[in-house]
């Protein structure tokens, strides 16, 4: 027999009691990954396989013998093998991407920019007056095409911060590794003063004042180590282009070889660079362990290091910590985030 109306009512209240507040019983996975609390983070990249590569090798100013195949997992790289041994999917479960003799050349790396010294204005009088949040707009734009021109990692001299760095890491912007120093220190009417020129001062106060983009002023031997102390604390990793001139980063490439063998200084923008930086091992090398950073070339660095300051014909394509920044290379797409 059928029941009647305090039947329908009991079935109705004891779903309520199971189900206190409306909607879906379970969250859809595709959203979970979204839940988290940075839910930009992306998850580890997809390995890649590279075959039939000519590596770079600037510690010895060599190519390393044959053609080799380069492993890349997890953001590193995995190994280096002479000749093209078995790189079927199946064993490995990566991505193939056949080089056919290009070359294989670590990332660069600059050890002296200012990306919060942005574009916009034509003098660096007009650049300190910028507002803040504009300097933050801008030099994503600057460390962008920094890694566009295949630099890898950059060690910003003053301006930078740390949460900018972290930034990067976490993959909110795209740009190089970036080591940063905090403000730049300087005393009354030195490099880092940005405050008008007049007498009386600048009413900043006796303990120094900041710029909003590259520096602060200290005088005096408390002064400067409150600064220096004061920039540690903020996140600074170590105690130049600026403006428009950003774009110039590779002509310094052919500048030096004028003077230069083209080995030595491609030494200086990754091996050498790498030991300043304390990371030897880790950048500026094509080596088991290190970083996935790696640029691919038409042409090879060690012989004519000038082909760096024309990206536009000879950069082929891009990675950075195993994530493809940008590639012309058939078979290896640009990370789909970036």
């Amino acid at each position: 027999m059928g029941g009647g109306p305090d039947d329908d009512k009991m079935s109705t209240d004891s779903q309520v009691k199971q189900r206190p507040y409306p909607g879906p019983e379970k969250t859809r996975d595709s959203l979970l990954a979204k839940l988290t609390v940075k839910p930009w983070i992306e998850s580890i990249p997809q390995g890649i396989v590279f075959t039939n590569a000519l590596v770079v090798d600037p510690a010895t100013s060599t190519l390393l013998e044959g053609l080799q195949t380069v492993v890349v997992k997890d953001g590193k790289i995995e190994s280096i093998r002479r000749g093209e041994s078995d790189t079927s999917k199946d064993r490995y479960g990566f991505q193939i991407v056949d080089l056919k003799g290009t070359y294989i050349c670590p990332g660069l790396i600059d050890c002296h920019v200012h990306v919060t010294a942005v574009p916009g204005v034509k003098t660096m009088a007009e650049a300190v007056r910028i507002p803040e949040e504009v300097i933050h707009y801008r030099s994503s734009y600057v460390l962008k095409e920094m890694l566009l021109r295949g630099f890898t990692t950059v060690r910003d001299t003053g301006g930078a911060t740390k949460p900018l760095a972290i930034a990067i890491s976490e993959g909110l912007i795209l740009g190089p590794r970036l080591i940063q120093c905090g403000k730049a220190i300087s005393q009354t009417g030195g490099h880092g003063d940005f405050s008008p020129g007049f007498s009386g001062g600048s009413g900043t106060g006796c303990c120094g004042g900041h710029s909003a983009s590259l520096g602060r002023v200290a005088d005096g031997v408390p002064q400067v180590l409150k600064a220096t102390r004061e920039e540690l604390k903020a996140g600074a990793d170590g105690s130049d282009l600026l403006i428009s001139m950003h774009a110039l980063q590779t002509e310094e490439f052919t500048v030096r070889a004028e003077v230069l063998p083209s080995p030595a200084i491609l030494k200086h923008c990754t091996t050498n660079a790498a030991q300043m930086l304390r990371m030897e091992g880790k950048i500026g090398i094509i080596r088991a362990g290190a970083f996935a950073d790696l640029l691919i070339l038409n042409a090879n660095p060690l012989e004519d290091v000038t082909v760096l300051d024309r990206p536009e014909e000879h950069l082929l394509a891009v990675m950075k910590e195993g994530r493809v920044a940008m590639s012309l290379v058939a078979g290896l797409a640009k990370h789909e985030k970036l």
